[in-house]
């Protein structure tokens, strides 16, 4: 959906299933989702990103988060903003991919902004990154380098050479769980996989 009573009515139907949170996708860049104003499509029009987010925290009782990405194309990197922005709408923690809508999976993701985003004293809910990250020894460079708190590795449906090899989650999250003074969304409650994700 790309209307904020679609996306109240979504959001309600999927609490009734008991997820632990509800993950809003406002990040998925394919044309048939974007080309249509939804997912990643949404970073052109950050007003109505910004009404669903609020709708949808009010909706529900469970927590709310968002996954998304730099901004629309190159010209348009907005994360820094949109990410206080989303914050203000009560969302408890946001998931940024390091490239933006018009990248799609090419080129190499930036973790600059993502660093950015992480370090701004303004901002106080988790914020994870994804990007490129694929073994423990990039995702504990990023950690170190952004100081985020998850770093997600790629799924394995887009990246078929991940099958059936569970290694590099369990050392990401390893690290992850022995960082000293570093929030993980385990910290927050958000752990344990139980989430629903409205693809709007």
């Amino acid at each position: 959906g790309r209307d904020v009573p679609s996306m109240v009515e979504a959001a309600k139907i999927v609490e009734q299933a008991r997820p632990d949170i509800i993950d809003i996708n406002f990040g998925c860049p394919v044309k048939r989702v974007a080309g249509k104003g939804a997912g990643a499509g949404m970073l052109r029009d950050i007003p109505l990103m910004l009404e669903i987010t609020r709708a949808v925290v009010d909706a529900v009782q469970l927590p709310v988060t968002v996954k998304t990405r730099l901004g629309w194309d190159c010209e348009h990197k907005i994360i820094t903003t949109l990410a206080e922005q989303l914050q203000d709408c009560g969302i408890q923690a946001l998931a940024i991919h390091g490239r933006t809508r018009s990248q799609m999976y090419t080129g190499e993701a930036d973790w600059t902004l993502i660093g950015e985003v992480k370090q701004n004293p303004r901002i106080h809910i988790p914020i994870s990154g994804n990007g490129d990250v694929t073994s423990a020894q990039i995702a504990k460079q990023r950690f170190e380098e952004t100081g985020v708190d998850p770093a997600h590795s790629p799924s394995p449906g887009c990246h078929p050479h991940l099958q059936g090899d569970t290694e590099l989650q369990r050392d990401a999250h390893r690290y992850a769980s022995c960082r000293d003074g570093r929030r993980t969304l385990s910290d927050h409650g958000q752990g344990g996989g139980n989430d629903k994700t409205i693809n709007n």
